[in-house]
């Protein structure tokens, strides 16, 4: 196995979220969604609540063919090592994966982070809120490639139903019904190289992506 093949098995194992204080104290039962959403950040303030160090890291292009149009989990390190999109040349991108409570839905989303440490990058900040170990609300802004975290105490009533909706993540996570990536599209090559651009680009590269066998 090669050190590449190593990597990426080693990526893609399933971390166990460890809590970092004692939401779990205050929690009660309740209901849980089944479907994962992208916590999306934007110029207008968005709260939440981050619980874990632990993320997920997955590999992604983004493809702006019609037929895609987003981003495309890549197809190597899933047993073989002929993904498409690699093949062409599309760039590829680490995203984090971290869970995160929504306080405008009051459910756990995806939050999804490049690894740059740049000025005003959202993982170096992420990483101060985390260190600071205080159960509070997160509040989350951009303006382009500039992301602003600001934070406040969160009140008691609204730790107790944080706590209920992480435990119910836990027990789902455990129980192996999440996985974080399910927010990107998994395509198979046989259906990215039937989309015209990239059937396009395979042509003008003299590739064959199915003359090695298996196209999945």
């Amino acid at each position: 196995m090669s050190k590449r093949r190593k990597k990426d098995s080693k990526e893609s194992k399933r971390p166990r979220f460890q809590i970092l204080d004692d939401f779990d104290e205050e929690a009660n039962e309740g209901g849980a969604s089944s479907q994962l959403e992208i916590f999306r950040i934007s110029q207008d303030e968005k709260p939440g609540v981050i619980f874990t160090r632990q993320h997920q890291i997955v590999q992604v292009h983004y493809c702006n063919d019609p037929e895609v149009k987003g981003y495309v989990v890549c197809n190597n390190g899933e047993g073989s090592d002929n993904c498409v999109l690699c093949q062409i040349g599309r760039q590829k991108q680490k995203k984090l994966l971290f869970p995160i409570v929504s306080l405008e839905t009051e459910d756990v989303e995806v939050l999804a982070v490049s690894n740059s440490l740049r000025p005003n990058a959202l993982l170096p900040q992420i990483q101060n809120v985390l260190e600071s170990g205080k159960k509070c609300v997160t509040f989350f802004s951009r303006e382009g490639y500039k992301y602003t975290l600001s934070v406040n105490d969160l009140e008691k009533e609204h730790r107790r139903r944080i706590a209920s909706v992480i435990k119910l993540f836990r027990k789902a996570w455990k129980a192996q019904e999440i996985d974080l990536s399910a927010v990107y599209q998994r395509i198979n090559n046989s259906t990215l190289a039937n989309c015209m651009e990239i059937r396009k680009m395979l042509d003008l590269k003299g590739i064959d992506p199915f003359g090695g066998g298996d196209d999945d």
